[in-house]
């Protein structure tokens, strides 16, 4: 299954969303995207996928992500669950960059 959070999800929305993620395993695909994504959110989001081994797909493009979202999505990445990451246009460039990669340098599916 695949779920999409609407554009107008609220944080706690984000964080709702997080604890079914984290307790419903036929989603396969997760999106939020077109929010200002809190950092709190983006741990929520790890802490799920930690507990949600079917998880695919999590889509989080133009969340005005920046490099404080960083450590969190590459922890992220890191989960050999997940086969596609989708974050463009997000503001990460230089150090935040550097630091994804870290994580993903430590997954073999993605």
């Amino acid at each position: 299954g695949e779920v999409q959070a609407p554009s107008s999800v609220s944080h706690s929305g984000v964080a709702a969303l997080c604890k079914a993620l984290e307790v419903n395993t036929s989603i396969t695909s997760f999106s939020v995207t077109s929010l200002d994504l809190a950092l709190d959110s983006v741990r929520a989001l790890h802490t799920a996928i930690t507990q949600h081994t079917m998880l695919e797909t999590l889509q989080l493009s133009a969340n005005n992500m920046g490099i404080h979202h960083c450590m969190p999505l590459s922890d992220i990445c890191k989960l050999d669950v997940l086969k596609h990451l989708e974050i463009s246009r997000n503001d990460i460039s230089g150090t935040g960059v550097e630091i994804l990669c870290m994580g993903l340098s430590e997954n073999n599916s993605l």
